[in-house]
């Protein structure tokens, strides 16, 4: 690639990084000295050509100068010779950062700060990336270079702008994503911070008290094995909380058993003294400690050690979202738990819902059955009349068993007939009626029921089935009286065909987008709206079924009636002879049949054909015909099945998954169901609202989740080779969980692709992010050996990082760090800026001549370094 290709994409690369969230400023090669000149600010300049200390020269594609976090970055554009280049790169690198801490550590009064050296390598595909790993490879076995800069490739194809995300894995020394991040976390204050610790006979004898330095913001403290160091941190442990969660978790009954030093007569002591408020001090008695400074905090929000680190990693979704949560969203938590209570409570109403409406909601999220809930449902909150079609939801059994229940009662049947309601006045007195004769007709269900048993076991019997009267010719007037029945019903069916066919057609006309032209009454069809049109179709189809069944029942019993009936020869016609006990059953049953009290009861009316042999009719069906029982016995059935639904409790409804059944309810209490509902939908969406303006929702976007990964990036040497991880909230089993999974890929899980140093640094980054939000009783954050798993060279990679994080930690913030590893402590004390305390090694004697004071070591401490100045050490090069 030419010259002016590599400038085009320094320029591009440019715009990025002046824009937001990095906010560089641009200087150009001229005013190179500007890169200096603030102390605060961030600057960047394109293809300069600088010479370093007077004889190194670099040329890289920009320079980056953060004088905030003390970084010098040097970005390549690779296009190619790309292993070449690159060991070239390396060496020059290591080479500025050597003269750098030379320079800085020349004439260290006062003691100064070295920039630290980062390299951009930007490449144009991802092949080229695989060129790198033998470079690297190399260096890395037979170099130490990576203990002193810092690498990351940057991938992007020639012409095109590199993304949000390619660009935070390259650059997260600049903390663009972390700046962000605090600036709408909501970080607190601390009201006080610590400033010394002092322990009387605390598991070791005499008293040790660790005076922390009030000018330094971080802390190292170092001690051999049995030194006291985890007495340090059990110590601050039972001061806030009043317990202990290692004794807990052994069921401790004495914590001063445990805790006292044995050959101490008095009781171990804790005393804290801050830089505001009061001092603090405390016995640990038998259930630790009285009147800790706040009991309520969980002590994972001011301590990170190993165990914390194992729940927040590896223990899974449930116990990772218990203790991060807990910790760190106390307030939302709350929130989410009334969200939960919601979900729940509207879980609840739901399974009284009517069966068809349970399927429709079951596979959905819980705002979205909300919103279904509502659109269906809604009317029952509204004064308006409610459809036909709406009021489905709260018939309490099916079609056809209300249509069996329809001659029972008046109420019943002005409920069922009517197509719409003029006003909410008729709506509410219709179902008042039709929901208490809904409850007669429930409360006389057993009688009723039993007495249909015995009439159909009387129906069935072979002389009641086969019964015929002894001559069908009858009289003519009777003949007369049949086929003008038939004749009406014939001529009933006809004009019920032609309703239907009438309707119909204006149903589909209106869908159509036609209307009639009509004002005012007197047109009839013509001035119903389309809907209730529509709506009488099957009321319509009912009426002509019921006309055709009366039809074909007439034109039988006439054909029956039209010549003789003369018994075989040798049989003596015989009338069924009922009981008692019968005739009571056939009368109480065929009150569902014909409730009228004109009528005949069916009994009476059985009993008096029998006797003289003479047909008869009752409910329709004529009484010696051709299959006359079995009609009877049909009708019957149909009333015996709606009665049972009543009675069982129960009405079976036919679902594409399944067969459930759904507990009676009249519609009265249907209705106040559905409302339930409604009401508990509405509160899930108010709930879930609250959730998403609270602070947790960062768990469900890019803000928490890029500065989570910049923080990563920055603390793992070999950065490219792992993905980014997403964090995500959710719920199992009505409790939160906090996902982890590697991004872009659908159902990974991170905490078992990602090796043990790698979810160490993933919970370091969590916790400095998160843990600045919630109130601290000490304002320290407290790290117990945090690197465990670490090589030397991650140990490294995390300290300069951390160096730079706390340079826009949140003000009043003090962070202390435990390490039993002198390497460990070496490695942080040259990149961060910090008091160093050293734990006498053995056991304090226990004379209190012999007490011990930690204090910062003068010999040691970094943290009154400041920040070399370059103005004379990195200089333009002019190439004319």
């Amino acid at each position: 690639m030419s010259d002016s290709m590599a400038r085009s994409f320094g320029d591009r690369l440019g715009d990025r990084l002046a824009a937001p969230p990095y906010g560089l400023t641009c200087v150009s090669f001229a005013k190179f000295d500007d890169l200096w000149k603030d102390s605060d600010t961030a600057s960047f300049v394109v293809d300069p050509h600088v010479l370093v200390a007077g004889y190194l020269e670099l040329q890289p594609t920009i320079l980056v100068a953060d004088c905030r976090l003390g970084t010098l970055g040097l970005v390549h554009h690779l296009d190619r010779d790309v292993a070449v280049r690159a060991e070239t790169i390396l060496d020059q690198a290591t080479y500025l950062r050597h003269l750098l801490v030379m320079e800085a550590g020349v004439d260290a009064r006062p003691v100064r700060r070295p920039f630290t050296v980062e390299c951009v390598l930007a490449l144009p595909s991802a092949d080229a990336e695989q060129e790198l790993k033998q470079v690297f490879r190399k260096t890395a076995r037979q170099t130490s270079f990576w203990h002193s800069i810092g690498v990351n490739i940057l991938i992007c194809a020639d012409g095109e702008t590199p993304s949000e995300r390619s660009l935070r894995r390259a650059f997260p020394w600049l903390l663009a994503s972390m700046r962000e991040w605090l600036n709408n976390a909501g970080s607190v204050t601390p009201p006080r911070r610590l400033r010394t610790v002092s322990l009387s006979n605390y598991r070791l004898p005499g008293e040790r008290t660790w005076t922390l330095d009030e000018r330094a913001a971080v802390h190292l403290v170092h001690g051999q094995n049995g030194s006291g160091k985890s007495s340090i941190s059990e110590a601050l442990e039972l001061s806030v909380t009043g317990t202990a969660m290692r004794l807990q978790a052994r069921n401790v009954g004495d914590y001063a058993e445990v805790i006292r030093n044995r050959q101490a007569t008095r009781p171990a002591q804790i005393d804290l003294r801050f830089d505001g408020g009061d001092p603090w001090q405390s016995a640990v008695g038998a259930r630790g400690v009285e009147h800790p400074l706040n009991p309520g905090v969980p002590v994972s929000s001011f301590r990170l050690d190993q165990d914390a680190m194992d729940d927040l990693a590896r223990r899974g979704p449930a116990q990772r979202a218990e203790v991060f949560l807990s910790s760190f969203f106390p307030n939302e938590r709350g929130v989410t738990s009334a969200m939960d209570a919601a979900r729940a409570a509207f879980d609840a109403a739901i399974t009284t819902l009517p069966p068809e409406l349970q399927e429709a909601v079951e596979p959905l999220p819980h705002d979205k059955k909300a919103q279904l809930i509502n659109s269906r449902v809604s009317w029952v909150d509204e004064e308006r009349p409610p459809t036909t079609a709406e009021i489905e939801l709260i018939r309490p059994v099916s079609r056809e068993s209300l249509e069996a229940l329809r001659a029972l009662s008046p109420e019943i049947e002005e409920y069922s007939a009517a197509v719409q309601f003029s006003d909410a006045a008729e709506f509410e007195r219709l179902l008042k009626g039709f929901n208490e004769a809904l409850e007669r007709q429930r409360a006389r269900a057993g009688a009723l029921l039993d007495a249909i048993a015995i009439a159909r076991q009387c129906l069935a019997e072979d002389n009641v089935r086969s019964w015929r009267p002894q001559t069908r010719g009858g009289t003519g007037q009777e003949w007369v009286a049949l086929l003008e029945r038939w004749s009406e019903t014939v001529a009933l069916a006809d004009l019920a065909e032609r309703h239907l066919q009438v309707a119909q057609t204006l149903a589909r006309a209106a869908q159509l987008g036609w209307g009639a032209s009509v004002e005012g009454e007197g047109a009839g069809l013509f001035c119903e709206a389309p809907e209730v049109v529509a709506a009488s179709a099957e009321g319509l189809r009912k009426v002509l079924d019921q006309a055709n069944a009366d039809r074909k029942s007439v034109y039988e019993q006439l054909m029956h009636t039209s010549e003789p009936h003369v018994a075989p020869a040798g049989q003596t016609a015989s009338s069924p002879d009922l009981t008692a006990r019968q005739v009571r059953a056939l009368n109480v049953a065929g009150t569902a049949l014909s409730p009228s009290a004109s009528d005949e009861p069916l009994g009476r009316t059985l009993e008096r054909a029998f006797e003289k042999r003479e047909s008869t009719a009752f409910s329709g069906v004529t009484i010696g015909a051709e299959g006359w029982a079995a009609q009877l016995d049909a009708k019957l059935t149909t009333v015996q099945a709606a009665l049972t639904h009543l009675k069982d409790d129960s009405d079976p409804v036919e679902s594409v998954a399944a067969v459930r059944r759904a507990r009676y309810a009249g519609p009265v209490q249907r209705r106040e169901q559905l409302r339930a509902a409604l009401k508990a939908g509405k509160e899930v969406e108010a709930a879930t609202d609250k959730v998403k303006g609270i602070f947790l929702t960062e768990l469900q976007n890019e803000r928490f989740n890029g500065a989570l990964n910049e923080l990563i990036s920055l603390f793992t040497p070999a950065r490219w080779a792992y993905a980014d991880v997403e964090v995500s909230r959710g719920t199992a089993a009505g409790k939160d969980t906090m996902e982890l999974e590697i991004s872009g890929v659908t159902g990974s899980t991170a905490d078992l692709l990602l090796n043990t140093a790698e979810l160490n640094v993933f919970t370091l980054a969590m916790y400095l992010l998160a843990a600045v939000r919630i109130e601290n009783p000490l304002g320290l954050l407290l790290f117990d050996d945090p690197l465990q798993n670490m090589d030397e060279l991650t140990v490294t990679t995390v300290a300069r990082g951390l160096a730079k994080v706390m340079c826009v930690f949140p003000k009043g913030w003090q962070t202390a760090f435990l390490f039993h590893g002198e390497d460990d402590l070496e490695r942080f004390r040259q990149e961060v800026p910090a008091a160093v305390y050293l734990l006498p090694w053995l056991a304090p004697a226990a004379t209190s001549a012999d007490d011990v004071a930690v204090a910062s070591e003068p010999l040691k401490n970094t943290f009154r370094s400041t920040l070399q100045d370059l103005t004379h050490i990195v200089t333009r090069r002019d190439t004319h």
